[in-house]
């Protein structure tokens, strides 16, 4: 018995000595930014030995600095302190801005890139008409000044219940006057010389070198010759543009929104351009309204976001501020959304896109159905006819029972693995290009949601793809343990 015992406890101990494990190789501790990978809308991290995060975005998170050999660098739009004449600058982004504490100090802010640069003076808030007859409501005032992060402002900047902003976002500096109150009606005067307009003016002082294109046509900034566009206004060198005044837009606290007149003219030796909201829109708007004239230096991503327009009522648009989600005024949603720069092969973990949303919105129910469009480079914004012809993935992925949405949170999809997987499997993508097309599926009549595009904010607001894949088959190793 004795015997017996030793030997059990002999074999029992020899089984404990030896251990073979299998398992994949340890993972990083936390996530490392491939700096290399960097584009101008993309991060890159490294997760583990073969794993890989990718998070794109419609709107830039990178600029090219200049200073440091073009290296894509991280966006900071915050104000810092900077010396006389100026009080505050900005430079680390794809634009510069020099701004004066003074709002009635002549020239206070200077906004440049590429070497280029345009100096705006604040001038007067008035009505105006067809005959040209003013009425002043008020010059710019010294306001109480606040700067935070990335907004200098002035509450009182064109007299009370006024605020008056400058507000840096990525690729583009904001102007935007706040009327938190409705302003003094015009005269019967003004009211009968036709079409009566609420007019914000600056003179503007461009480089001498850049064009000035409306409309399509060359603007002769020399010339006596005041021209009127609802479209961007383009500053250009050549064949390249270096900014634009995007097109200029009023908002309500509704929200209503209505695209604004931008108007052009020269006066004795001094360039001014002046944004018009009608007062008839004024008049019915619910307060306090907001008056964007704003400075784009992105000019093509727009183009990256397409669909139903549900800012007002359902229309096809390309630079719409809002897409749709649902169904809202007997139209189905059906829109799309691209982005480009993608680097990666492999297995996809988890994917999802993010959407802000554009206003308060909770009626039910509201499902919406994702492609991914089958192609290896999808194109930029097409008509409602070139949606419906654009080839969609056999996988799709419906969202359903949307919850309720806020205006400005963050909102993500279910899953979109499947989706990015197919197009993943047949397709390269090296710098390469992928689109997602969305419908409505089977919502309540009059139910949506609206994800703010990249128009709403020249992409601060716009959509985000998330990526997590892995490159090859996960490596295994033998272990023992003594």
């Amino acid at each position: 018995m004795r015997k017996l015992y030793w030997t059990l406890a002999i074999l029992i101990a020899l089984a404990g000595l030896i251990y073979i494990e299998l398992k994949p190789p340890q993972t990083l501790a936390a996530p490392v930014e491939l700096i290399e990978k960097r584009n101008q809308n993309s991060k890159t991290w490294q997760a583990g030995p073969n794993s890989y995060i990718w998070e794109g975005s419609l709107g830039p998170l990178h600029f090219q600095d200049q200073f440091n050999n073009n290296v894509w660098t991280d966006i900071d739009n915050t104000l810092l302190p900077t010396v006389s004449p100026w009080n505050w600058v900005m430079n680390q982004d794809s634009y510069q801005v020099l701004i004066k504490n003074d709002l009635t100090a002549g020239q206070v802010l200077e906004y440049s890139r590429k070497w280029q640069s345009v100096a705006f003076q604040p001038m007067a808030l008035q009505w105006t008409n067809d005959l040209g007859q003013i009425q002043q409501l008020s010059m710019p005032q010294a306001g109480t000044l606040s700067v935070i992060g990335n907004e200098i402002k002035w509450d009182g900047g064109y007299g009370p219940n006024t605020r008056f902003s400058w507000f840096n976002q990525p690729g583009r500096l904001k102007k935007e006057l706040a009327l938190l109150v409705a302003p003094s009606l015009p005269t019967q005067t003004i009211i009968n010389g036709g079409n009566p307009v609420l007019e914000l003016n600056f003179i503007f002082d461009p480089s001498s070198t850049l064009d000035i294109w409306v409309n399509g046509v060359l603007w002769d900034k020399q010339a006596n010759n005041p021209v009127s566009s609802v479209e961007e206004i383009e500053f250009r060198v050549g064949s390249e543009i270096y900014f634009v005044f995007a097109s200029a837009m009023a908002m309500d606290s509704s929200p209503s929104e209505i695209g604004a007149i931008t108007k052009l003219r020269k006066a004795g030796n001094n360039l001014y351009v002046s944004v018009r909201v009608p007062y008839s829109w004024l008049q019915t708007a619910v307060y306090p309204v907001f008056i964007d004239p704003t400075i784009n230096a992105q000019v093509a991503a727009s183009l990256d976001d397409w669909g139903f327009n549900s800012a007002v009522n359902p229309v096809w648009s390309n630079t719409s501020t809002t897409h749709l989600i649902g169904a809202r005024g007997g139209v189905s949603s059906k829109w799309a959304v691209r982005f480009t720069g993608l680097t990666f092969s492999g297995t996809v973990d988890v994917a999802y896109l993010s959407f802000a949303g554009g206003g308060a919105d909770s009626a039910t129910t509201v499902n919406e159905v994702f492609y991914g469009e089958d192609t290896a480079s999808p194109a930029q914004a097409g008509t409602e006819a070139d949606w419906n012809a654009r080839a969609k993935t056999t996988a799709s992925v419906t969202w359903s029972n949307i919850g309720t949405w806020a205006t400005g949170t963050w909102y993500n999809t279910p899953s979109l693995v499947s989706i990015i997987q197919e197009l993943v499997d047949t397709y390269t993508y090296s710098n390469g290009v992928m689109a997602f097309l969305m419908q409505d599926s089977a919502s309540t009549a009059g139910s949506f949601r609206r994800p703010r595009a990249w128009d709403y904010n020249s992409g601060t607001s716009a959509a985000k793809l998330y990526l997590e894949y892995t490159t090859g088959a996960a490596a295994k190793h033998w272990g023992f343990i003594f």
